[in-house]
């Protein structure tokens, strides 16, 4: 659940727009002291989240505002454990981090002291993931002894995994099947390899016009497939699917306060 790359001093040359953002979540008590707002500027939109009144780091992301001077900001949040690392939070502004700090299951709150105003950014940067899936992988599909152009698409009213003449490797879990379509009667052919998910390789099932046509094991040497079909769309399904989360590291803030300086005012 990695998302693309963001470094403190891109981050940095961003030019952050609030005015269309979230909701604040820091609230600074002064009247001369614009309440600092905190939006995503990195990570895609699955990547870090609203949650409540503050947000939820999915996977590597930014969380960039701006604060009006020097002062206290407050982060209180917490971790969702997975692997052998804390979830960290990391605090920059300028052109340096100014503090890293890790979260626990328990939700905590942290005093950052930030050196001045400007952008401040908060990163996730040790995002973690595992899983157990079985998987059968498919290589090389094609028709031969056909007069026409071979295999085609299933049309987009039948549910089927993406795959087009061009793919090179298909992967199977479970739903949805992959579902092709022979332009005529001829010999299907693909390589198959399987990858074991709890222990189990994956048990692949091919039919056609309601009949099965093969039932195999995908195990972890490529086997070679090959069988006469007809015109009907051919569909291809692992028939003992299995998928298990073993570990997702994430982190969530659940409240931002930033307090400023008492002696800038």
């Amino acid at each position: 659940m990695t998302a693309a790359p963001f470094s403190v001093a891109a981050g940095l040359a961003l030019i952050i727009s609030l005015s269309s953002g979230p909701q604040p979540l820091a609230l600074a008590v002064t009247e001369t002291c614009v309440p600092a707002q905190f939006a995503p500027v990195s990570g895609g939109e699955e990547a870090l989240v609203p949650e409540g009144n503050g947000w939820h780091f999915r996977s590597e992301s930014w969380l960039g505002g701006t604060v009006c001077s020097p002062g206290t900001l407050k982060v209180i949040g917490r971790g969702k454990l997975g692997g052998p690392d804390l979830p960290q939070l990391t605090v920059a502004q300028g052109d340096g981090i100014v503090k890293t700090l890790s979260l626990g299951a328990e939700q905590e709150t942290t005093d950052v002291q930030i050196p001045h105003a400007g952008q401040i950014y908060l990163g996730y940067l040790n995002d973690f993931y595992r899983s157990d899936a079985r998987i059968a992988t498919l290589y090389s599909l094609s028709l031969v002894g056909a007069s026409c152009g071979g295999l085609t698409p299933a049309p987009p009213s039948v549910p089927s995994l993406t795959w087009t003449p061009e793919t090179e490797a298909t992967e199977l879990l479970g739903s949805p099947p992959l579902v092709i379509v022979p332009c005529g009667s001829g010999t299907f052919s693909m390589q198959v390899v399987g990858r074991q998910g709890g222990g189990v390789f994956p048990a692949l099932e091919i039919m056609q016009a309601g009949r099965t046509l093969l039932q195999m094991e995908a195990g972890a040497r490529v086997s070679n497939v090959r069988l006469t079909v007809g015109p009907e769309p051919l569909t291809v399904v692992v028939t003992n699917p299995y998928f298990e989360t073993l570990a997702n590291r994430d982190l969530h803030l659940a409240r931002l306060i930033f307090i400023p300086s008492k002696s800038q005012f």
